[in-house]
């Protein structure tokens, strides 16, 4: 067949295109069955590139399709299940092992009003170790919950409990292999999603779960791997796991032969980065105004390649390092270890932050590591690093920028202004000359309480502070 449909960019795309990628376990479905297929013939002189079934999962019909345009859905990812769609995620904070479940708004009326059950099992006809009631108290459409597993398989099956159908999801292909679980910087560290290709990238940050602590050690060990924090011990899912906080720094080869004998490949991970306009970042994904999106990447974008645009919506500059795309819904970027999600169906009104912005009074202060942080005065507005110390004075400020946008102000603290009567004391303790008074109380509008009480003293005694009748006739008492 010459159409497949890409799960990672989630376009359907031709297989000349997705030749230009490279190939990954469980990337490509078929757009008749929802079945798994794989690239082939690409470097045959003899057969055009064309996607192709693993054995055993094809049908006739499937390979009757040949790529005829609107003979089946562009929309396979549509009519797969809800559990299917399931995944498994680590809580380094609360130190679990959960199972991420989302229903859309048509699949949550179904089994509400089936008073349905959300259920997961170890085994296909064992008893559930998870039952949750399907209902929009429990659920919100289109937004994932994570439930806490409590018993530890490298394969659970779910189902609702008014389903025949029991779909079991992987989490390992074997009960003692370690568990790579990638953290992104969009999640803030809050979750750690499993890694399902077998794919780990240099730079990325994983907690990996490891059977027993030799198997830990072993891996830890190695020249490519740096350690964020020592590891651990956690008894979690029923068992206890030995966990590795980390970061592969570069492609050594005795850890890429480690990784390699639990099914895993080790590859250098490509950057990429929105540089315009601003970007305000929700759940991971990109909200920015229709129009065009300036990035750096150390790739070409290739269009339903690597983005799921089309070629007219991509444009890389000769430098190889710029690109520009025109979003006006929805973009993916996938590649080596970057996916990044945009999401260009909102004004840009409606992309404002929606925190107030705060203001920070300190005299001294050191710059945090996030954000971005630049320092304000007569001289111009400079841009500072994490750890730099500074003392401000009235004249400089500190401006704090999160995802392009503007999130507060530190200050110097302003002194506290000064009450009428000690102005008054002041004057009149070092500055003695008085002068006859004339003018009645009238005369001084807009008087301040202290200002008036003063006025009636000078009346009483005649005389009158000129420093003090200066001040009042200028408003300053």
């Amino acid at each position: 067949m010459y159409r497949a449909y890409d799960t990672m960019l989630q376009v359907p795309v031709s297989a000349h295109e997705a030749a230009r990628n490279g190939d990954e376990y469980y990337r490509y479905e078929c757009l008749c069955c929802g079945e798994e297929v794989y690239i082939a013939a690409a470097y045959s002189h003899y057969q055009s590139t064309h996607f192709r079934h693993r054995r055993g999962n094809n049908n006739k019909s499937c390979e009757k399709y040949m790529g005829q345009i609107g003979l089946h859905s562009n929309s396979i990812h549509r009519r797969k299940s809800c559990f299917e769609r399931a995944d498994f995620v680590f809580n380094p904070k609360l130190q679990t092992l959960n199972v991420s479940i989302c229903f859309d708004n048509q699949e949550l009326d179904h089994y509400a009003g089936q008073d349905a059950a959300f259920e997961c099992r170890v085994g296909y006809s064992s008893s559930p170790i998870i039952a949750l009631k399907i209902n929009r108290m429990n659920f919100a459409a289109q937004k994932s919950v994570l439930l806490p597993i409590d018993v530890f398989s490298n394969i659970y099956y779910l189902s609702a409990s008014t389903d025949a159908t029991r779909y079991g999801k992987y989490i390992s292909s074997s009960a003692v292999h370690p568990l790579f679980f990638r953290a992104t910087e969009m999640d803030d560290g809050a979750i750690a999603k499993s890694v399902h290709s077998g794919l780990i990238y240099t730079d990325a940050e994983y907690y990996v779960l490891f059977h027993g602590e030799d198997q830990a050690v072993s891996f830890y060990n190695h020249a490519g791997v740096e350690p964020i924090e020592t590891i651990r011990n956690v008894q979690m899912a029923g068992k206890n796991f030995w966990i590795a906080h980390v970061v592969i720094k570069e492609l050594d080869s005795s850890l890429r032969n480690w990784l390699s004998g639990y099914g895993y490949f080790l590859i250098q991970s490509e950057k990429a980065l929105v540089l315009w306009p601003p970007a305000f970042i929700e759940n991971s994904i990109y909200l920015l105004p229709p129009g065009a999106v300036y990035l750096s990447t150390s790739f070409q974008l290739q269009a339903h390649a690597n983005v799921s645009l089309p070629s007219t919506c991509v444009k890389s500059f000769p430098e190889g390092k710029m690109a520009k795309i025109t979003v006006s819904d929805r973009a993916k970027i996938y590649k080596n270890g970057v996916e990044i999600v945009i999401n260009a169906s909102q004004t840009d009104n409606e992309l404002q932050p929606k925190q107030d912005i705060y203001v920070l009074e300190c005299s001294k202060f050191t710059i945090p590591s996030e954000g971005k942080f630049f320092l304000s005065n007569m001289d111009g507005i400079w841009a500072l690093s994490e750890g730099q110390v500074l003392y401000l004075t009235a004249q400089s400020r500190i401006l704090h920028y999160t995802n392009g946008y503007l999130a507060g102000y530190i200050i110097m603290p302003c002194k506290p202004k000064r009450s009428s009567e000690e102005t008054i004391n002041d004057i009149t303790k070092f500055y003695r000359v008085n002068q006859e008074i004339t003018d009645r109380p009238d005369s001084f509008p807009n008087l301040s309480e202290e200002g008036q009480a003063y006025i009636d003293r000078s009346i009483a005694t005649g005389t009158i502070n000129l420093a003090v009748k200066r001040y009042i006739e200028e408003g300053k008492i």
